[in-house]
């Protein structure tokens, strides 16, 4: 009740994208990137309940927002055994410089909240950002794609050899980043990918 009352989790716009196999967020990564499943819990719009959660996030430092959302979503995915497979969780990581503006990856505190209910280990440091592509918000579908580009690496493969991984961000609008990051967690021999953020956004 201190971040955020029970009142607004109720009305905040729920997707149900993880009820169906053909969803927005799945079809952004069709014949781009091998991903088994994808899902996003809310729908993202502007001035939105959801933008200023994720605002607040992001940017003002309030980490609890991504735990709770994550933990919300989780039951969530448990009910449908949506990660039944899943065996490791990743969080899209940023960048070192971003890294330490922000004093943390608001990825990971959405993943810490899924973790933490569905009892799936969390795996920070196996992929990292060599690429800083600075804020995307008003950019092109076309300049999201090509800044993404090679902007991951893989550093702990022996981690993530023949796992079901669940590639966690806080939104997707083009799929450009997460597309990026699961087309290099594929190059372990035996990986698969799944994809869930906490909003989903058109790109107008």
């Amino acid at each position: 009740e201190q971040k955020i009352c029970t009142s607004c989790l109720h009305s905040l716009p729920q997707t149900n994208f993880h009820l169906a196999a053909d969803n927005p967020v799945a079809r952004l990564f069709w014949g781009r990137v091998e991903v088994k499943k994808a899902t996003a819990f809310y729908l993202f719009g502007k001035a939105s309940k959801v933008q200023k959660l994720i605002h607040g996030l992001k940017y003002k430092g309030q980490k609890e927002i991504g735990l709770i959302l994550g933990k919300q979503f989780a039951h969530s995915l448990k009910e449908q055994n949506w990660t039944k497979e899943v065996d490791v969780i990743v969080p899209v990581p940023l960048h070192p410089y971003r890294f330490k503006k922000r004093g943390y990856n608001q990825s990971s505190c959405f993943a810490k909240g899924l973790g933490e209910v569905l009892a799936i280990p969390i795996l920070e440091d196996s992929i990292i950002c060599i690429k800083d592509t600075g804020s995307q918000s008003y950019r092109s579908r076309y300049w999201r794609w090509k800044s993404a580009t090679a902007k991951f690496l893989v550093q702990q493969s022996d981690q993530l050899r023949g796992k079901n991984i669940l590639l966690v961000d806080d939104v997707v609008t083009s799929g450009s980043t997460m597309e990026a990051c699961a087309r290099e967690l594929l190059k372990t021999p035996g990986t698969t990918v799944n994809v869930a953020t906490i909003a989903y956004t058109n790109l107008r």
